[in-house]
């Protein structure tokens, strides 16, 4: 069989997709920085991926297609768009800004 489509996509478009697959009570891969946010997520609404690389890396997913009236598990389709933060120091200022640095550093 032939390659009939290749596409090149961004690292953190390529992460962003695979944030799609998990499940919020995977507890070895989501993280709950702040307690009972994961009951505040709307499953279909828009989702962000930040991670650290050679600089701070993001993208941001939306929904592409409405949801389907009455159907049993609402599953959007979406559309990721990369971003970057750039290469640049990172202050955290915030109390959830210090224990996202926190966890960064444990994770690294």
């Amino acid at each position: 069989a032939s390659i009939k489509v290749c596409r090149i996509i961004n690292d953190f478009v390529a992460q962003g997709y695979g944030c799609l697959t998990l499940e919020k009570n995977d507890k070895e891969h989501v993280i709950e920085l702040v307690v009972g946010s994961h009951d505040k997520v709307d499953p279909t609404g828009p989702k962000v991926c930040i991670g650290a690389g050679t600089g701070l890396g993001t993208c941001f997913l939306t929904p592409a297609s409405p949801q389907v009236p009455n159907q049993k598990e609402q599953q959007a389709c979406y559309t990721c768009f990369p971003s970057e933060y750039g290469q640049s120091e990172w202050s955290p200022r915030t109390d959830w800004e210090i224990r996202l640095w926190n966890h960064l550093k444990q994770v690294q």
